[in-house]
C-alpha cells in the first residue's frame, strides 16, 4: 500500500472511532468524573427540568455522550470575541 492510501484508511478509522465514542452511553459515575462534580450535583443535573438528557434502564441511569456534549455547548458562556 502507498502512504496516501494508508493515510486515508487511518483517517477513516479515526473518524469511525470518534463517531463511536460520541455515541457511547456513560454512567452517572462517568458523568461525575467528566464534569468533576459530586454525586448530589450529578443527580440534580439529571433530574431537574432542562437538565442533562438521560435514560433510566431499570435502576441504572445512562447518559448519551453526544447529547451531553450538545447540552454542555448550549450552556457555554460567551467569550469576549463572540
Amino acid at each position: 500500500m502507498d502512504t496516501t492510501t494508508e493515510k486515508v484508511q487511518a483517517g477513516n478509522k479515526a473518524e469511525a472511532a470518534k463517531a463511536a465514542a460520541a455515541d457511547t452511553w456513560i454512567t452517572v459515575k462517568d458523568l461525575q468524573e467528566i464534569l468533576k462534580i459530586g454525586h448530589t450535583k450529578a443527580y440534580e443535573l439529571l433530574t431537574t427540568p432542562g437538565g442533562i438528557p438521560s435514560v433510566r434502564i431499570g435502576k441504572s441511569i445512562r447518559i448519551n455522550r453526544r447529547e451531553l456534549t450538545t447540552w454542555l455547548e448550549q450552556r457555554k458562556y460567551p467569550t469576549v470575541n463572540e
